[in-house]
């Protein structure tokens, strides 16, 4: 657990070497194959998505999650992550509103970077039956216009790469990342660039 400061060696002996055999060349092929990315909904997600559920990561003061997950989503949880709310004055556009379209909060799910093997964090959705539906990730830059960001969605029983990895850049006032899928998945969002990864919103609905 987090490796300390130091110097380490490591030596590496070959016993023998093995000729490699020639590979045939095989086309990538993935589960999900189409990903889009929104910038122009920015914060008012209520427009276009969310209809059949969402989680706002540290919503409220207390680092609450606020939440209204659909029925064939059992649970979501998170692995390695930070939690930061931020109280912000003027609140703009880029910063969700909550579900009465009356107020916007600052609250994000963050990785912990400089901190020795923690730039990353996953985001486990446990789902039910096998019907296909829509998700969207909110991830935003606030403070800065240098955050990048990498998204790798794998099948959460299997572990298997379900589709291609999605680098994040350029969102400051704000970016979705739509895609269908089907079953229970795992996210894996990955720090880049910039102070840290930040994914601040998920939202649920039905596949188009």
């Amino acid at each position: 657990n987090n490796i300390t400061a130091g110097t380490y060696e490591c030596k590496v002996i070959y016993k023998k070497f093995i000729k490699p055999t020639p590979t045939k060349t095989i086309p990538w092929s993935y589960v999900i194959n189409e990903i889009k990315q929104d910038s122009t909904t920015v914060g008012n997600w209520h427009k276009r998505y969310g209809r059949e559920g969402f989680v706002l990561f540290n919503y409220n003061k207390n680092n609450e999650n606020i939440q209204q997950l659909p029925s064939y989503a059992t649970s979501i949880s998170s692995n390695k992550s930070a939690n930061i709310h931020i109280d912000v004055k003027n609140p703009g556009e880029n910063i969700l509103m909550d579900p009465s379209s009356k107020t916007r909060h600052l609250g994000a799910l963050v990785t912990q970077d400089p901190q020795p093997t923690l730039q990353t964090m996953t985001v486990d959705l446990k789902i039910e039956g096998n019907e296909k539906h829509q998700l969207a990730l909110y991830f935003l830059d606030w403070d800065s216009d240098i955050r990048r960001s990498t998204v790798e969605i794998y099948d959460l029983k299997t572990l298997k790469l379900l589709a291609p990895v999605q680098l994040l850049k350029n969102y400051r006032k704000g970016k979705y990342l739509i895609f269908d899928y089907q079953g229970s998945l795992r996210i894996r969002i990955n720090h880049v660039r910039g102070e840290n990864a930040a994914l601040s919103g998920i939202f649920f609905d039905s596949s188009k």
